[in-house]
């Protein structure tokens, strides 16, 4: 990973009897932070070192964000603390995307050793730089791909340094839209050809099938975002725990959708298998109920994933996608489809008989590869009425 030398530096002591007066501001809104100017042109793999005048108490260091100006959801992120230089390395779990805008926040919970706050939040936006088609390592060929289907391109030609078909194949598109899938809005299948030369590159086409035009897609993508921002303004506010939070957007999807039963009958549209559909159409199946699940308590500030396995009825089992969230450090298996059952008399339920399950008790009727998601173990948010 590239990584510059210049780094932000806060002050956490100095001019303390300001401090003292606005350090308990809340930094809620753009005009309490400290905005230093903003970089482009930054690389995807950009490791950022902040620099303190003080020990910083390790338990506070997760104060540091980073959020996609896009849709407000926070980045997953690693940190280095180097006690001896009272920095932090922030870098990214999964990298950032090429051609995209965040925000890296640092909010006043951070303190010093002897509990000292920083005296005022502070946020520095940046860009990242425009893809490579020419790429060294799997993640950059992951973010090349994943740029392509985020801007709905039908073609992409990828020059490959050290090529082998073990990690670049076309399958990656699949994992790409499973690990992020509120970027699919009528993705159709994929076909490629590899170029092979003599020094160990190779040359990738690919070309990629849609339902719907460029325009359709980005119109369905554009409204679906702006609708999850009303409802989390409408729904959401500072004062509410992660849990309260989702709790508060699984009723409101599970009030506000209903499922598509033209599934059954197989003239099901493409758009019902997205958060388009339950967020705008306001119907949708499980794929789309778990898509705006994903968008919405993400952009909350809860962290939430997609899962991809089977739901299990009898001897039978049929493709199915739910979600995991995860609050205080422990993950949770969640799936409002089936909270919001199809029922004979046509009334509008909501249950919460999958409403933050262990994996002991989902496996009972779900099943999924559990190599590719975390554990969940913990029973103290399942729901029980009240908690």
């Amino acid at each position: 990973m590239r990584e510059n030398s210049k780094g932000i530096r806060i002050f956490l002591i100095l001019l303390f009897a300001i401090l003292f007066f606005t350090f308990e501001k809340s930094f809620a809104t753009e005009l309490t932070y400290k905005i230093f100017q903003g970089k482009s042109n930054v690389d995807i793999s950009k490791v950022w070192t902040i620099n303190f005048n003080k020990k910083i108490d390790a338990e506070t260091i997760n104060n540091i964000k980073v959020v996609d100006k896009s849709d407000s959801t926070n980045i997953e992120l690693k940190f280095n603390y180097d006690e001896n230089n009272n920095s932090v390395k922030v870098s990214t779990i999964n990298g950032y995307d090429y051609g995209k805008t965040y925000s890296i926040i640092i909010q006043d919970g951070l303190k010093s050793t002897d509990g000292k706050k920083i005296g005022q939040p502070t946020k520095m936006d940046f860009t990242t730089s425009a893809p490579q088609y020419k790429v060294d390592s799997y993640e950059k060929f992951y973010s090349a791909i994943k740029y392509a289907l985020n801007n709905f391109e039908d073609k992409l030609e990828v020059q490959i340094v050290n090529y082998n078909s073990k990690d670049y194949k076309l399958d990656t598109i699949n994992k790409i839209i499973e690990e992020n899938p509120n970027i699919d809005y009528g993705y159709n299948g994929a076909e490629a050809s590899i170029t092979s030369y003599s020094d160990g590159s190779a040359k990738m086409s690919i070309n990629i099938k849609y339902e719907f035009s460029k325009e359709e897609m980005k119109n369905m993508k554009e409204l679906s975002e702006k609708k999850a921002k009303e409802i989390i303004n409408n729904l959401i506010n500072s004062s509410m725990s992660d849990y309260e939070k989702e709790l508060a957007i699984h009723n409101y999807i599970a009030n506000n959708s209903t499922y598509d039963k033209r599934v059954f009958t197989n003239n099901i549209p493409m758009e019902s298998y997205t958060d388009y559909g339950i967020l705008i159409k306001g119907t949708g199946v499980c794929s789309g109920y778990a898509r705006a699940m994903y968008r919405l308590l993400n952009m909350a500030g809860v962290e939430c994933l997609y899962v991809v396995g089977y739901g299990l009825n009898d001897s039978t089992s049929v493709s199915h996608a739910w979600n995991m969230v995860k609050i205080e450090d422990e993950y949770y298996h969640l799936d409002v489809t089936w909270d919001d059952p199809i029922t004979y008399s046509g009334k509008d339920i909501v249950t919460y008989n999958y409403f933050n399950l262990t994996d002991e008790k989902m496996q009972l009727d779900h099943s999924w590869d559990t190599r590719k998601y975390p554990k969940c173990t913990s029973t103290k948010y399942t729901y029980r009425g009240t908690n």
